[in-house]
């Protein structure tokens, strides 16, 4: 890895605040190229992934994150191979149910007529 880049990719203690607020969230498909080269041969791919996209308060457009997988010829030589994966998020648990207001229990339930529910 690139030395400059170090402190950022790999923070002291594992997180790095980076003071932005996400305002929008979605998942979307890519499709790129992937590769295979040596001396003696070469061979491309197209490869389907899922990325994340973000959109921040602080920046305007999206910003993508996706996961690439690369192997290098020695520390700054030229990439050997290139391929690409899904990116995943842990789902959160729901979030608990608002209570109904006092006005919403005095309503008609929905799909009953003139205030008579029906019978099962």
């Amino acid at each position: 890895m690139n030395s400059v880049l170090l402190p950022l990719f790999k923070p002291p203690g594992g997180q790095i605040d980076v003071h932005l607020t996400v305002t929008h969230a979605r998942m979307v498909e890519l499709k790129d190229t992937a590769y295979q080269w040596s001396d003696t041969a070469e061979s491309r791919w197209n490869v389907e992934h899922v990325a994340l996209a973000l959109k921040f308060a602080e920046e305007p457009g999206w910003h993508c994150v996706w996961a690439t997988m690369a192997e290098y010829d020695g520390e700054f030589g030229p990439c050997t191979f290139r391929s690409f994966d899904d990116v995943y998020l842990a789902a959160l648990p729901p979030s608990p149910r608002k209570r109904k207001s006092p006005q919403k229990q005095d309503r008609t339930p929905r799909g009953s007529r003139f205030g008579i529910a029906s019978r099962r």
